[in-house]
């Protein structure tokens, strides 16, 4: 059985799954295909950033 968390994800993931393709349809048509991909990864990069900032991870190597 999947507890509340877990149906949760899986609800959230269908849904930007879901909404994808017709964003990325509607999208390109206003965009070039590099210009729409450079800000996704930007975008994506950004909320990783603040995703592991917010938890306290560090994202720099550390020296020995």
């Amino acid at each position: 059985m999947l507890s509340r968390t877990q149906a949760v994800g899986l609800v959230a993931l269908t849904l930007m799954w879901g909404v994808n393709w017709p964003v990325m349809k509607l999208s390109l048509q206003e965009l070039t295909p590099l210009y729409f991909r450079a800000l996704t990864m930007t975008g994506g990069a950004l909320w990783l950033w603040a995703f592991y900032r917010l938890r306290g991870v560090r994202l720099t190597p550390q020296g020995h």
